[in-house]
This record gives C-alpha cells, structure tokens and sequence, in this order.
C-alpha cells in the first residue's frame, strides 16, 4: 500500500511524489503521449501526487494533458 500524508483536514497527498523536473529540458526528448501514458499508469499504481514548478518548462501542460486523459478514462 501507499503511504499517504495528511497536510490538512482537505488535503492529502501521497508520501512518495512524482517529480516533473525531467520535462524542464536539458534531459533529452521527451514523447508526449508515452509520457501521459507513464503518468495514468503511475497514477494507476497510487502514486497520485505531483512535483511542479514553474521552472519545469512545460510541466504544467504535461500535468493538464494528464488530468484531462485522465477523466476520459474515469468517463469510460
């Protein structure tokens, strides 16, 4: 099982977080689809929380991509 951390009574997020530094560039090409794809499986697997900063380059639009693939499977 995943550990999971309460931050606040509305908020709480898993113990071991996935990092999107990867996607700031500098780390080779990234696939935009394989990527969303590790994120659903990832997410599949319990890890469910996410590292983002502004500095990540476009981890923001990796993490919108994700959400909304992401619903269209839970709409399944």
């Amino acid at each position: 099982m995943i550990p999971f951390y309460r931050l606040a009574p509305d908020l709480t997020i898993c113990r071991i977080v996935n990092g999107m530094w990867q996607v700031a560039g500098g780390h080779g090409h990234i696939d935009h689809e394989s990527a969303i794809g590790d994120m659903i499986k990832y997410h599949d697997a319990g890890f469910a929380t996410w590292d983002l900063t502004d500095f990540y380059g476009p981890a923001e639009d990796f993490i919108g991509d994700f959400r909304r693939k992401l619903l269209t499977l839970k709409g399944r």
